[in-house]
């Protein structure tokens, strides 16, 4: 402000004093190039810090002169001493005392050299990748030892089921006890046939050939015979092992279990008339000389004579005529089919069902052989769509062949599902006789990758992992094959185009000559009943 109270404006020149500070530390911003510089190590002392400092800065301040003096100290005191040191110790009569010497200075190269830490740690790391590849060696080399123990163990367990099913069919081959054994024996029977024909016709022509076809003829119908025959001596034993058991089961006293958990047996007069008339029964089966044999018909009869039966009349009019044959000496094997009806009757009496009611069962009858016989003969298949024919004519329409191959296959499926916990049901609703059209009709008897034709050795796992077994939803592979097959996550990666074509046209063909199967699944889930079938077959 002037004298007079008006405003003045004044030029004040402000000196500015700061120094350019050279960049040697802090940080350039990227986007406007503004410095930011540390002002800890930039910023210089102030002048005053300076003057005061002149003084001291002469020679005399800055010179140091060095002594070297002697010092105690306590023996419970630390002393630190630059650098190494050595120590001298000497003993004298009143007590232990040492000396500690500094040695010479030693820069940190040369500290750094001495100690050749580089050359340690290389050390540490060879030999720490040595102790890696020797574990890593004794690892691979025990997984390489169990790898070929499982394998070894796998081969070795091949081979004795391969030995365990050759014996078991031997023994079937040689003493057959059921329908596909028996069947068995005829395919095999049919086999050497076609191949002594096939090489009667490459050796022989004309009247030779002639010959040995009649000579073939005759060796096949006594084989057939004999066949036959053993079938007929199994039925025997069969019937007379069920008699045994119906009796056995007849004569066995009524027991329960009471309330207090004591078992009651009670003897009821049917019990004991069947024990009683068991004796006669078993007597009259022994094989004995006409002598003996006339003695037993004369116990029995006033024993029938006694009962109230309607078959007794009839067994009475047949010991009667055994008897006058036994007298006139008829011949004992002559008189076999009387005694078997003999026996038949006094099983009747014996078992006394006449005032039972019992459930007449359906009857049907076949279109082959035009008898009525019980629903329960006649053969029911997947892919039929009526049950028009009974079990005999069915053995009989088609030639025998060797099931124990297709039942193999069957059951391999059927353990497979059952280890996975399938909930579908198309694995134990079909038979064999159904494996047997889908690996003859549709995969024609051979893989589909290395068209190996030995039943015994093929397969039919999964084709699709995921999904349950099914007629459409299978592959016909070799045993090893199908052990691959099954680790396998890309089919279309692994499998050809021309290959995934055929799989696939013949799971459409399966898919047409199974195409009521659904229909029967679904009955069988919902009954409950697809977990127990194949349980008898051991798995």
């Amino acid at each position: 402000m002037s004298r007079d109270g008006c405003p003045k404006n004044l030029l004040v020149e402000i000196e500015n004093r700061s120094i350019v500070k050279p960049f040697i530390g802090g940080y350039v911003h990227k986007k406007t190039g503004v410095e930011y510089h540390d002002a800890f190590s930039q910023t210089g002392p102030s002048d005053e810090k300076i003057s005061k400092l002149q003084e001291k800065l002469t020679r005399d301040t800055q010179t140091v002169e060095v002594a070297v003096t002697g010092a105690e100290t306590l023996l419970d005191h630390a002393v630190q001493v630059y650098g190494a040191a050595k120590k001298f110790t000497f003993e004298s009569q009143t007590s232990q005392e040492y000396e500690i010497i500094p040695e010479e200075y030693e820069t940190y190269e040369e500290a750094q050299k001495r100690m050749d830490l580089e050359q340690k740690v290389r050390l540490i790391q060879r030999n720490f990748r040595r102790h890696m590849w020797q574990q890593l060696i004794k690892f691979s080399a025990a997984a390489w030892r169990a790898r070929c123990a499982t394998l070894e163990k796998s081969e070795s367990d091949r081979q004795d089921e391969y030995v365990a099913r050759h014996e078991e069919s031997c023994i079937k081959k040689s003493h057959p006890k059921t329908k596909q054994d028996f069947d068995l024996l005829y395919a095999q029977v049919e086999s050497w046939k076609e191949s002594e024909i096939a090489r009667i016709n490459e050796q022989f022509t004309g009247a030779p050939k002639i010959a040995e076809l009649n000579a073939l003829l005759d060796k096949e119908i006594k084989l057939l015979n004999e066949i036959q025959h053993q079938r007929f001596m199994l039925r025997k034993e069969l019937e007379n092992e069920k008699a045994a058991k119906l009796l056995d089961k007849l004569g066995k006293p009524v027991s329960w279990v009471t309330s207090k958990n004591k078992k009651i047996e009670m003897d009821t007069l049917s019990t004991q008339r069947a024990r009683f008339l068991t004796k006669y029964y078993v007597e009259m089966k022994k094989t004995v000389g006409p002598e003996e044999r006339l003695k037993i018909l004369a116990h029995v009869m006033p024993v029938v004579y006694r009962e109230e039966h309607s078959k007794v009349p009839p067994l009475l009019e047949m010991i009667e005529r055994e008897k006058n044959m036994l007298i006139c000496g008829v011949d004992m094997d002559s008189l076999e089919g009387l005694r078997r009806r003999e026996a038949i009757l006094m099983m009747e009496i014996i078992k006394n069902e006449e005032n039972e009611r019992r459930e007449k069962p359906k009857m049907k009858l076949c279109g082959k052989c035009h008898v009525v016989r019980p629903i329960i003969e006649f053969a029911m298949q997947t892919r039929q769509t009526n049950a028009s024919m009974c079990q005999r004519c069915s053995s009989l329409n088609e030639p025998p062949v060797d099931q124990t191959v297709y039942l193999s296959i069957l059951r391999s499926i059927r353990r497979d599902e059952r280890r996975r916990g399938a909930l579908s049901s198309y694995a134990f609703i079909i038979q064999e006789t159904d494996i047997k059209y889908i690996v003859e009709n549709i995969w024609h008897g051979h893989s589909i990758l290395s068209q190996c034709a030995a039943r015994s050795d093929l397969r039919m796992p999964r084709f699709y992992i995921n999904e349950d077994w099914s007629p459409w939803n299978c592959v016909l592979l070799t045993e090893n094959e199908a052990r691959l097959h099954v680790k396998i996550e890309d089919l279309e990666y692994v499998y050809e185009e021309n290959v995934m074509r055929d799989i696939k046209n013949k799971h459409e063909l399966a898919r047409g000559a199974f195409r009521q199967l659904r229909d029967v699944d679904d009955v069988f889930v919902e009954s409950g009943e697809w977990w127990d079938a194949g349980m008898q077959e051991g798995g």
